[in-house]
């Protein structure tokens, strides 16, 4: 009879610990990586690592997602809250701009943030780019490794974490279920002097 209880315990550990390892991994997506700062551009595939050919980097980008059931999402599910850029090495890449993209599941472009101050996400309040919304962030890295947002406002900010060397750009008002994002995409090219 004890050792009946202690298989079932083990298993209900293994599969928890499955679960959680599932829950983490979508943190990472598929994504393309498409560079423009040459006539040698190249699009690669990989599992949220991305090359940014301007300054020869490897970043990784990951999702972040917000609270369950707030921020516009319905019960159980979480927005797009923002996107954290790892292993960026602002000194290999001072004069560099890079914009990000996402793609909807259908892989059709999709806005990552309200700057209407709406607090509904595009499937319950449509969203038009550059009217409402915004398909793009664009980062830039001076001359002197400033990493800095092309057009900060309110509706989304940059943040840097020293202790884990993690950029974060947040949304104050997403615009998309995380699960609903397909792919990422980074193009990258030198800043205009």
């Amino acid at each position: 009879m004890q050792s009946s209880r202690g298989a079932t315990a083990r298993l209900v550990k293994l599969y928890s610990g499955i679960a959680i390892i599932i829950v983490v991994g979508f943190g990472s997506i598929f994504a393309a990586s498409i560079t423009l700062n040459s006539a040698h551009s190249t699009a690669e595939f990989g599992q949220g690592v991305y090359k940014i050919k301007a300054c020869d980097s490897y970043v990784r980008l990951n999702l972040n997602s917000g609270t369950t059931g707030a921020q516009g999402a319905p019960a159980g599910l979480s927005a797009l809250t923002g996107i954290s850029i790892t292993s960026l090495d602002p000194k290999a890449c001072k004069g560099t701009t890079f914009t990000i993209n996402a793609y909807d599941l259908t892989a059709s472009q999709t806005p990552l943030f309200r700057i209407d101050g709406h607090p509904l996400l595009c499937s319950d309040d449509p969203c038009t780019a550059g009217s409402n919304s915004q398909n793009d962030i664009t980062i830039n890295i001076d001359s002197h490794a400033q990493v800095s947002l092309a057009s900060p406002d309110d509706f989304h900010s940059l943040n840097f974490d020293s202790k884990t060397a993690i950029y974060t750009v947040a949304f104050s008002q997403p615009t998309i279920l995380a699960s609903e994002i397909g792919r990422l995409t980074i193009q990258s090219g030198n800043m205009a002097s």
